[in-house]
Parts: structure tokens; C-alpha cells; sequence
């Protein structure tokens, strides 16, 4: 679920860390996320244009876990419980953010596609909470595999109405934190 990770570091003293990582075009988003926690704390890009973050923190991870922010995500995936319904659509924001997309196929307007992936119960999660908004997207299974051998499933729409919808239900709530390269692609909408 997301882009991020919480170590819980076992060997000796060590602290639990948080591991944030994505492509450098996206870093604004480890700017913001600093300056929200008040960290003067260094990101570094790797030759392969990855932008990577670790905190080394016990409380803000801890803070995270009683949040159901667990360690060791890809095995359990499972989306956090009770989160208020002021904050919902931030969550689903941020879970668009890493792992959805809008893509152009083509030269109309009706060529565009919204697509959110991931694990069965985090997809059903985000296709519960449009269910909500009356925007019915059917899950589907993709049969690759990925590194850790587990399924992924997604959902998916070119119907405008949804997408204008989407656009809306995502980002009119979300002032500055969120990723404006596809911000920008809703923005047709």
C-alpha cells in the first residue's frame, strides 16, 4: 500500500524506520511530507532516478503502526480500520498517488482511462469508497506476478461522468499535498 515502508529494525538497538521511495519526478511530495514533520532530514536519488527517504524514528513509527500502518506491507495488505470520514478521501488520495494512474490512449477526450492497482483488499477498499459516490467499477485480476509472487488486482473506467467524478471526489479537499503530475492530467476534467 503506497510507495513506503516501516522497519521495524530488530537486531540490537536499533530504531524503527520509515523508507519512503519514489521516482525523483515526484519528490515535491518527500518536500511537503518533510516540511509536515518538521524534519531537516535528507532525501537521496539514486543513479536510476529513485528518491528515497528514511526516518529513523520509534514515535513516528509507532504513531504509524497505531494507525494499522504496519511493518512488512506486502504481507499484509490490508487497507488501516476506522479511518474518519473527514480523512478518507486523503487516503485514498495517497493511494492513488502511488498506485493508480490516468493515462491518454488516444486523441479523445474519451480516450482517457483511470486504473487503480494493488492487492485484492486494498483494490476493493478504494472501489468501496467510490461505490459510495454511485461510480460501479468491476475488479478485475491481472495475472502477473510480481517479485513477491502475490496477485494483483485492479479497477477501471473511461466513462467521463466517473472520471470527472474521481477528479473531484480526490482532489478539491486536498490544498497542496498531492502529486501535481497527476493532478495535472485530471485537470481536463
Amino acid at each position: 500500500m503506497g510507495d513506503g515502508c516501516i522497519y521495524n529494525r530488530k537486531q540490537g538497538n536499533y530504531q524503527k524506520m520509515i523508507d519512503i521511495v519514489i521516482h525523483k519526478n515526484d519528490s515535491e511530495i518527500l518536500d511537503m511530507f518533510k516540511e509536515e514533520i518538521k524534519t531537516e532530514k535528507l532525501y537521496f536519488i539514486s543513479k536510476d532516478n529513485i528518491a528515497t527517504l528514511q526516518i529513523v524514528s520509534d514515535r513516528l513509527c509507532d504513531n504509524l503502526i497505531s494507525h494499522n500502518i504496519l511493518p512488512r506491507k506486502n504481507n499484509n495488505p490490508q487497507p488501516p480500520k476506522n479511518i474518519p470520514d473527514e480523512f478518507k478521501s486523503h487516503f485514498i488520495r495517497a493511494l492513488f498517488d502511488s498506485d493508480g494512474c490516468i493515462y491518454k490512449g488516444g486523441d479523445r477526450l474519451c480516450d482517457y482511462e483511470f486504473q487503480f492497482c494493488g492487492s485484492k483488499e486494498i483494490v476493493s477498499y478504494f472501489q468501496s469508497f467510490l461505490k459510495d459516490y454511485d461510480i460501479n467499477l468491476k475488479i478485475y485480476q491481472d495475472k502477473r506476478k510480481n517479485k513477491y509472487n502475490n496477485s494483483h488486482y485492479y479497477i477501471r473506467t473511461q466513462v467521463i461522468s466517473d472520471l470527472q467524478l474521481i477528479r473531484k471526489l480526490i482532489y478539491d479537499n486536498s490544498q497542496d499535498f498531492k502529486l501535481k503530475r497527476k493532478r495535472k492530467l485530471f485537470d481536463i476534467f
